[in-house]
């Protein structure tokens, strides 16, 4: 008898493994696990501005032939001081019944600026699809912030103030004197060029001066340029001083 029953409780095994293969094959494609949503987010500081920048993604899953989704519920929140605050994601908002305006296929992602002494954030959402299915859970992701987002102030750069003055004796040699006013915040670093090659270089602290002069046979184009300009500082023509012309006295003629 244990012989006629062997083959019975063997098919009665192998149809028991087969519904149970079955029955996990209509778990995993319920409507309830086929339509949900997936919640994520980051965040970096802007230390320019002292604040948090969060980036919250929502993904939305629902069976073939479900093309768009609303939000029936999305709640931001921050925590600053030990204080739950609302604050706004702009584009995930509860949108009226009826009305669909994200696609499934494509991830929702938006972003909110948070103050640099909040501790925390979180986002919860619930979505309803366009073929009426709501989702039972909220979906929600948060993220913790282990210090603040402290504003760094930039200094302005530094600037000189160069100026170039340029005087000629009579012999035609030029002195072209540099200066850097008071209230520059580096040293001006001048150069001075002149005909047939002539070159030098001086650099000037804040509120002082120097002078370079400049040989009559290279002073016929003088350019003063300033490192931290584009343009040249100045293109003097030295202009040379006029003689005084004198009348000579000569004894008059005996008579």
């Amino acid at each position: 008898m244990n012989r006629l029953k062997s083959p019975y409780r063997q098919f009665m095994a192998v149809t028991a493994s087969a519904l149970i293969g079955i029955a996990g094959a209509l778990t995993l494609a319920s409507p309830a696990s086929a339509h949900h949503s997936v919640v994520k987010v980051t965040a970096e500081c802007d230390t320019a501005a002292g604040e948090w920048v969060t980036t919250w993604t929502v993904n939305s899953y629902a069976p073939e032939g479900v093309h768009n989704y609303r939000f029936a519920k999305a709640e931001a929140i921050s925590v600053v001081n030990g204080i739950a605050t609302p604050f706004t994601v702009d584009g995930i908002a509860v949108s009226e019944p009826g009305i669909y305006p994200h696609p499934v296929s494509t991830p929702v992602v938006r972003k909110a600026r948070l103050s640099g002494d909040a501790t925390e954030a979180s986002l919860t959402v619930k979505a309803q699809w366009d073929n009426e299915w709501n989702e039972k859970d909220d979906s929600s992701a948060s993220i913790k912030f282990s210090e603040s987002c402290d504003k760094v102030v930039t200094p302005p750069p530094a600037a000189a103030n160069p100026k170039a003055t340029v005087t000629a004796d009579c012999d035609g040699d030029v002195a072209v004197k540099l200066e850097n006013g008071a209230e520059a915040t580096r040293d001006a670093a001048f150069t001075v060029t002149g005909t047939d090659g002539f070159t030098k270089t001086a650099t000037v602290a804040a509120g002082k001066d120097t002078t370079i002069s400049v040989p009559a046979r290279n002073a016929a184009k003088i350019t003063v340029t300033e490192a931290g300009r584009r343009r040249p500082s100045s293109t003097p023509s030295p202009l040379r001083p006029r003689t005084a012309s004198r009348r000579v006295s000569r004894p008059a003629a005996s008579r």
